[in-house]
């Protein structure tokens, strides 16, 4: 049993190690760009990253270690190695096996096991500190090739998670919207005060604010025909009505029909709703449900021989 006094000169390189078995694996920078970087190792054959556990310094090195054995032949002559070296294999994909032969298994230099120091480790740290550095230098991550240089992931997870909030923001500004056109019959009926937006957004879209209408749903509540108290051979007509559905719905038109004794129409006319309506009312705001309407009418023409009359919703 010897003491190795010595800091011996460091090799030059890149070094990785199996985080299953830590055996430990000499490479150059050239080959991290095979495979993505994914390497089997040649001793316990687990798969890893050599990205995630590179260091341009061997955490252990077989001269550093406190004690080992020699061999009683020779003192002066070079430390013998083991008959096989450990080597890691490079994984390759399905397409390179059918289109090609097998690739070629890379060997590399390995160093010696990192489980016969392991006794020793913290006492190598605290005397040579300076040859396990906990990260790689600058000057080796600009000699890595532009294959392992990718995004960090925090910044890749960063824009994801602004991008899909403004997506997910943006569709649901859209869909509200569309559920708002769709139902602004109701939206109006409740909200009276949106009526001036509605107008102006139908105008540039040339649309009808008011969608539903339901004619079967106006009833009329009562009505009073009698001659024109002011013009001879007029009729005047005071009425009501009101729109019986649960939502608001446009102004009908109104059909008023005369008939004579035989029951045969003598006149009828069509009445729009700025006609029958006083101006206190809104028309474009629409009928609200449950609602009486007075309204009047004055009809001239053949009106002596009619002894009957008529109201259509139109």
């Amino acid at each position: 049993m010897m003491k190795n006094t010595e800091t011996p000169s460091l090799p030059q390189g890149l070094f990785t190690s199996c985080p299953n078995c830590m055996q430990q694996f000499h490479i150059q920078a050239a080959q991290l760009s095979m495979a993505y970087g994914r390497v089997e190792c040649g001793a316990c054959g687990h798969q890893f990253s050599v990205l995630s556990r590179l260091s341009d310094i061997p955490l252990v090195l077989d001269e550093l270690n406190y004690e080992f054995n020699y061999e009683p032949a020779n003192e002066s002559g070079p430390i013998r190695e083991s008959d096989q070296e450990p080597e890691f294999e490079i994984p390759t994909s399905s397409n390179d096996e059918e289109s090609g032969p097998e690739a070629e298994q890379q060997e590399i230099e390995a160093t010696p096991s990192v489980k016969e120091a392991e006794a020793n480790e913290e006492a190598l740290l605290s005397e040579f500190p300076e040859h396990f550095p906990g990260s790689l230098s600058e000057d080796l991550l600009d000699d890595l090739p532009d294959e392992l240089r990718e995004t960090p992931p925090a910044e890749r997870s960063l824009f994801a998670t602004i991008s899909w909030g403004l997506g997910t923001f943006l569709l649901l500004i859209i869909i509200v919207a569309q559920l708002a056109w769709f139902n602004r019959d109701q939206l109006l009926m409740h909200y009276p005060q949106l009526d001036p937006v509605a107008r102006e957004i139908c105008e540039r879209l040339h649309c009808e604010i008011l969608r539903h209408k339901d004619i079967s749903s106006i009833r009329m509540l009562n009505r009073d025909v009698r001659n024109h108290p002011l013009y001879e051979g007029s009729l005047l007509v005071n009425a009501t009505m009101a729109n019986q559905s649960e939502t608001i719905q446009p102004f009908p038109l109104i059909q008023l029909a005369l008939f004579n004794p035989a029951g045969v129409v003598i006149g009828f006319r069509e009445f729009k709703p700025e006609q029958y309506l006083d101006d206190s009312i809104n028309i474009q705001a629409g009928m609200m449900p449950q609602s009486p309407i007075h309204f009047v009418l004055e009809v001239n023409g053949p009106t002596e021989d009619a002894v009957s009359f008529e109201f259509h919703f139109l």
